[in-house]
C-alpha cells in the first residue's frame, strides 16, 4: 500500500486583495481608519519558517499625494499555531521588508492577524488612498 502525502507550503490572506490595502473617503480630522488581515498558513514539511511583507508603494491618492508612513502602523494576534508574531503593540510600517511571523522549530500551520491603523493626518487631501503590499512565505 502506498499512501500520497503531497508535499503543503501556502499561504492564503483574507481578505484576498491582491496585497492592495484601500483607505477610502479620507478627509481631516476623521479618527483613525482600520483594515484587519487575516494570514493562515498551511504546510506540512515539519521545517521552521517566516512570513514577510513588503511595501512597495506608500499611502497614496490618485493625485500622487502620499501620506507619510508615521502615521500608518500595524499590530498583530496570533489566532493559532506555535509561533511568534513580531508586533503585538503598535508599531510604525517601514518601507521595505518586515517579518511578520515566525514559526516554532517544527514549522506548524498557524493563523495570525494583521491589523493596520492610519491615523489620518490633520493636512490629509480628501480622497481614496491605496499602498501596496508583497506577503511572501519562506523556509528559514
Amino acid at each position: 500500500m502506498v499512501i500520497d502525502n503531497p508535499r503543503r507550503f501556502e499561504l492564503v490572506i483574507k481578505p484576498e486583495a491582491a496585497g492592495i490595502l484601500r483607505f477610502a473617503n479620507l478627509k481631516p480630522r476623521q479618527p483613525p481608519k482600520l483594515q484587519e488581515v487575516v494570514f493562515q498558513v498551511n504546510t506540512n514539511i515539519g521545517k521552521q519558517y517566516q512570513v514577510t511583507q513588503h511595501l512597495s508603494s506608500l499611502l497614496t491618492n490618485v493625485e500622487g499625494r502620499v501620506i507619510p508612513t508615521k502615521y500608518f502602523t500595524l499590530r498583530q494576534e496570533n489566532l493559532g499555531g506555535k509561533g511568534e508574531v513580531k508586533y503585538t503593540e503598535q508599531s510604525q510600517i517601514k518601507e521595505g521588508e518586515m517579518v511578520l511571523f515566525i514559526s516554532d522549530k517544527e514549522g506548524g500551520p498557524a493563523s495570525f492577524k494583521v491589523v493596520y491603523q492610519l491615523d489620518v493626518p490633520s493636512d490629509v487631501h480628501w480622497g481614496d488612498y491605496s499602498a501596496t503590499f508583497t506577503y511572501s512565505l519562506a523556509e528559514i
